[in-house]
């Protein structure tokens, strides 16, 4: 089987659901819970909400559920576009979670910008009706 394809991709969900592993949103009030197969599956979409889009079709077909994480500074989609915004909401339908993946400043001066956080997470929360609150950071460091 070719790997990194969408049907190699459908043969490791088929293959999880059939050894009985859950799959639940990323969200504090999951982590918590005592389910030894249980796969908190996300998405960093640092490139394209097309392709985000697709996974979460193949998700929705298996009744997977997921947490696609989005940068409001991605150099390659714009959630301000009602093009991309339409992307963010098909994903949505089809039964995931979105979230903010927020890119880090490597400036040791500015490292945390708490206010930029709360504007972005605002933002998703005003724009968008799934939202958590967890933050994925985009190409961390040490830190």
């Amino acid at each position: 089987m070719n790997f990194y394809t969408h049907k190699h991709y459908e043969h490791i969900l088929s293959t999880a659901l059939e050894k009985n592993w859950k799959f639940k949103y990323f969200k504090f009030s999951e982590f918590n819970k005592k389910n030894l197969k249980t796969c908190f599956l996300r998405h960093d979409c640092d490139h394209n909400l097309i392709a985000a889009k697709r996974l979460s079709e193949i998700e929705n077909k298996f009744g997977v559920k997921s947490t696609y994480f989005l940068r409001l500074d991605a150099p390659l989609y714009n959630l301000f576009c009602s093009e991309q915004e339409n992307l963010v909401n098909q994903i949505i339908n089809k039964g995931h979670l979105i979230g903010l993946h927020y890119t880090y400043n490597y400036n040791k001066s500015q490292r945390w910008n708490n206010e930029k956080i709360k504007f972005y997470l605002n933002y998703l929360k005003k724009k968008f009706k799934k939202i958590t609150t967890v933050i994925s950071f985009h190409q961390p460091n040490t830190d």
